[in-house]
């Protein structure tokens, strides 16, 4: 599950101008589930 969220961010921070704030935070929120679900 950590995976997608990783690879999720990476492309939000390797394409900031082409991604909207919603893209940015919904990387955000699955980063954040992954790590609940770890914990």
């Amino acid at each position: 599950m950590a995976a997608p969220a990783i690879e999720t961010s990476g492309l939000d921070v390797g394409y900031p101008g082409r991604h909207s704030p919603v893209t940015v935070i919904s990387g955000l929120e699955l980063t954040v589930e992954a790590g609940t679900f770890l914990s």
